[in-house]
């Protein structure tokens, strides 16, 4: 089998890439506009502001504040939470909560002189493809017993990205620039022009709408909340959120809590 990985992080073809571009151009305004008009006004306008637009503001100013890498997980719920909300008190105390975001950071910060985008790039090639996309796909191959390859991660196609300058890889905010020009007369329009989708599964709405997957995934959490590291009180809340909220924003946590107890069961049956 053949897989596409590796595509968006040579050429520029993640939506990520074109929107933190919008989010950086807030830090080349005078700082006495942002320090002294902007940001004071924003913290004044409350979540039932009537007005879209003043909410929106606010929320965009909110994230622009936030230096890159960390803003990638401005909207994670894990990320919105503190901490000591979501952790036993013994389990809290010996962890530290921001090694992640430390460990992002220095990944990013080791292309010091590149470009935002290649630094966005570099960023991804190290965990977005080493450290998952790869990892999920190998292992599901070897474990279907299917031999996957990766042309786009050929070495020679590789070194071919990294002297491509940056503005002919994303033209403005259009991703895959060069790639898509490079592709015209061998690939199809129908290939070049088609809009992105995500391999997102819709896993919130299923556990909304399934009640043998609900059994299944809450009965992990409710053994989970018995390991003394996640509060139950947090897992009881996020359950809730998910059955009156966005059950796509709160499926992602519970998946994970989900998944983490399945992993301890098999790893960890008498506790960590």
């Amino acid at each position: 089998m053949l897989a596409g990985d590796g595509g968006d992080e040579l050429f520029g073809g993640n939506e990520r890439y074109a929107k933190q571009q919008i989010f950086e151009s807030y830090a080349r305004l005078p700082a006495w506009v942002r320090l002294r008009i902007l940001e004071p006004v924003s913290q004044h306008i409350g979540d039932e502001n009537p007005i879209a637009p003043l909410r929106k503001m606010r929320s965009f100013i909110n994230q622009a504040r936030i230096p890159l890498p960390e803003r990638l997980e401005s909207w994670n719920l894990i990320y919105r939470t503190p901490h000591t909300e979501i952790f036993e008190p013994d389990f809290a105390a010996q962890i530290e909560a921001r090694r992640p975001i430390d460990a992002m950071a220095r990944v990013f910060n080791t292309v010091p002189e590149g470009t935002l985008l290649n630094r966005m790039l570099h960023y991804d090639w190290h965990f977005t493809l080493a450290d998952s996309d790869l990892r999920k796909v190998v292992t599901m191959c070897d474990l279907a017993g299917v031999q996957v390859s990766f042309p786009m991660l050929d070495p020679g196609l590789i070194d071919l990205s990294l002297r491509v300058p940056t503005i002919m890889k994303m033209d403005g905010r259009e991703l895959r620039s060069f790639y898509k020009r490079a592709m015209a007369g061998f690939l199809p329009r129908e290939i070049i022009d088609k809009q992105k989708h995500g391999f997102g599964l819709p896993f919130g709405v299923w556990l909304k709408e399934h009640a043998g997957l609900r059994e299944l995934i809450f009965g992990h959490l409710q053994r989970l909340g018995q390991r003394g590291i996640i509060r139950p009180a947090f897992l009881d809340r996020i359950a809730l959120e998910h059955r009156s909220g966005e059950p796509g924003y709160y499926g992602y946590a519970i998946w994970d809590f989900a998944m983490l107890e399945s992993w301890l069961a098999a790893h960890r049956p008498r506790g960590i």
